[in-house]
């Protein structure tokens, strides 16, 4: 992650509400997903500490109010199960093939929620927040990080995800472009749209950024209906119906070769992917399908280590797995195929050889 490339240690307070909170009838500030048995405590704890594993960062269990929240010596076996895996993990290079990108600066250029224009409950709370769920299931290795950690060459992936940054230099534009032409990137919503210092803002910068074409359209909300082709490319057959309203609401401008996914409601594209050595996508919409994340990242050419959305993290011989949904997950090794059954929440971390 970007803090590793600064040179910096992250240290994680783990608030999980584990069953003895729930016995002792103190919950918060887990009591919506915290657990009720010890075996859910086990599955959260095992599932965080894979997560700082695999992203080098420290963790500490936060026993909140000092009432025992972590007093079940059966939970601290977790520690020592993972302890060996941690140790050789430490010797190995941290990589994430998947860069999820997000620029600080663009977040101020936003209204509080309640604003119809550029409002920060119609962009940047499904985009940032609760986007990250979707992108984390990509079936990939995900990281997050700065935007200046990718302009200044600090990320090394596969895939770029830039999710907010509307608000730009030229230089930064300039950089964005470079790297658009050598790495496959999924750009949401205006990306490059209000240049900074002037606080000017046109369809122009944003091609400058992007390479793709856009316009403005004043009809319509973030709603968006996949096409034919859409459908037929993997997306859901269904609308990703929403109310939320922002400007501006751009519609990219289909070249030769290129895709429309999705529309708006006013039958304009929405969604556009550009196929070729270097593929790209630009989606207009800030409530985007989550199903999109991994149908790009496969065409980006992402090695895709299920064969269904799972939380999944590589780093050297071994591989990290969290299953958002109980069922079967199809994992591809470099022995072949293997098929794990697992319950919703189960973490398995696999030595990959």
């Amino acid at each position: 992650m970007g803090i590793h490339a600064a040179g910096k240690l992250w240290l994680n307070e783990d608030d999980t509400s584990t069953h003895v909170a729930y016995i002792n009838g103190n919950r918060a500030p887990g009591w919506k997903n915290g657990a009720v048995t010890p075996a859910e405590s086990d599955l959260l704890l095992r599932r965080n500490l894979m997560v700082a594993d695999f992203h080098n960062f420290s963790t500490w269990w936060m026993d909140l109010w000092g009432i025992g929240w972590f007093n079940d010596p059966g939970l601290w076996e977790n520690m020592k199960k993972f302890a060996p895996v941690n140790a050789e993990l430490r010797q190995t290079k941290l990589r994430f093939q998947v860069a999820d990108v997000i620029d600080e600066t663009s977040l101020l250029y936003l209204a509080p929620a309640g604003f119809r224009i550029n409002s920060n409950a119609a962009v940047s709370v499904p985009l940032v927040k609760f986007g990250r769920s979707a992108r984390n299931r990509i079936g990939a290795s995900v990281g997050q990080f700065m935007l200046d950690d990718m302009l200044e060459g600090k990320i090394d992936s596969d895939l770029f995800i830039v999710t907010s940054a509307w608000a730009l230099t030229a230089e930064q534009r300039g950089k964005l472009r470079s790297i658009a032409a050598k790495k496959p990137v999924f750009w949401c919503y205006a990306p490059g749209w209000m240049d900074l210092p002037s606080g000017k803002f046109s369809p122009e910068l944003v091609e400058q950024t992007t390479g793709f074409k856009v316009k403005v359209v004043t009809d319509c909300n973030f709603t968006t209906l996949p096409t034919r082709d859409g459908i037929r490319w993997g997306m859901k057959p269904r609308s990703s119906v929403t109310s939320t309203f922002s400007a501006p609401v751009l519609s990219p401008i289909p070249q030769k070769g290129d895709i429309v996914l999705a529309r708006y409601e006013n039958d304009e594209p929405a969604i556009l992917f550009r196929p070729g050595k270097v593929p790209g996508l630009f989606c207009g919409t800030s409530h985007i399908p989550a199903e999109l994340y991994r149908l790009f990242a496969k065409c980006a050419g992402v090695k895709l280590y299920t064969d269904r959305p799972a939380y999944v993290k590589t780093r050297g011989d071994f591989i990290g797995i969290c299953a958002p949904e109980a069922g079967e997950y199809k994992v591809s090794l470099k022995s072949g195929i293997k098929s794990l059954h697992l319950q919703k929440g189960e973490c398995v971390v696999l030595k990959d050889k």
